[in-house]
């Protein structure tokens, strides 16, 4: 796992002083990456970790093989510290049924996390209500949860498939890319990021990441006015979008942290959505 705390304390400075980040999302996020690291260890560390072979990929198609009953262990400890500290920062937000469910209830926690692995939305919203929270809370909490959870089974992993520039979703896990990266490195080419388990994987130049299509009429790019680095890809065949980081000829890609530059560019996403464009 990429040293996330360490990347967002060089760099929220900045996006705090630009008034793109206010100081109780940065506190939030600060308690949180310290937390995920923690979390990430205590996860490395577990004996019974999954074995995944390259029949099982990508895991969102066989939850079962994820959720053992380690896992399940794990999962259920990480619940209420997680919520707590998200209640720390944000007080007003419901979510102690959701973690006292999760903690204490072995069936309900296979039920929210097989909801989560299906990304099917009527579910994951029944769930929502059931446990009283709102949809993004509830994605939010799980996501986070899953995400160390999530490295460290890739990392034990390793490389079990061979690279494709034709997957739209992460070939580990099966999740979506949170952000993409152009040019720098030997070859300058296009990578995408999973938003959960993290893993990069090479993509087409010129194609949606949404969709696929590579109709270059239907495909264009709105660039930040800030810093021309950033840049948001949008579809007009789908109506989908993924923000960019350009980099130089010489710059390293594994530099640059795309978990972090996820949320430190929250104006890209608010940016995308005025004019009409959406994520999965």
């Amino acid at each position: 796992m990429q040293d996330h705390i360490t990347y967002f304390k060089s760099r929220s400075a900045d996006v705090i002083k630009n008034g793109y980040l206010d100081e109780r999302s940065a506190g939030l996020y600060r308690d949180l990456y310290l937390h995920q690291s923690e979390e990430h260890a205590r996860y490395a560390a577990l004996e019974r970790l999954p074995a995944i072979r390259r029949e099982h990929l990508p895991l969102t198609g066989n939850p079962g093989i994820i959720l053992n009953d380690a896992t399940i262990e794990a999962l259920a400890a990480g619940a209420r510290p997680l919520a707590a500290l998200v209640s720390k920062h944000h007080p007003g937000l419901l979510l102690d049924e959701l973690a006292g469910a999760m903690a204490d209830d072995v069936g309900a926690l296979r039920e929210i996390m097989e909801s989560f692995f299906s990304m099917d939305n009527d579910t994951i919203s029944t769930l929502a209500l059931r446990y009283k929270t709102g949809t993004e809370e509830y994605v939010f909490m799980l996501s986070n949860i899953l995400r160390p959870f999530m490295v460290a089974l890739r990392e034990k992993t390793g490389e079990t498939t061979a690279p494709s520039e034709s997957e739209r979703l992460c070939p580990f896990c099966g999740y979506y890319p949170d952000m993409s990266i152009l040019g720098g490195g030997e070859d300058g080419g296009r990578f995408l990021q999973c938003a959960l388990c993290e893993h990069r994987w090479p993509y087409k130049r010129i194609a949606c990441t949404i969709c696929g299509t590579e109709d270059a009429s239907r495909l264009e790019y709105l660039s930040s006015e800030k810093d021309r680095r950033y840049r948001i890809d949008v579809c007009d065949k789908c109506g989908g979008y993924i923000k960019t980081v350009q980099l130089e000829r010489k710059e390293d890609p594994d530099a640059w942290d795309l978990a972090v530059e996820n949320i430190l560019t929250a104006r890209l996403d608010s940016a995308a959505i005025q004019k009409g464009f959406r994520r999965p």
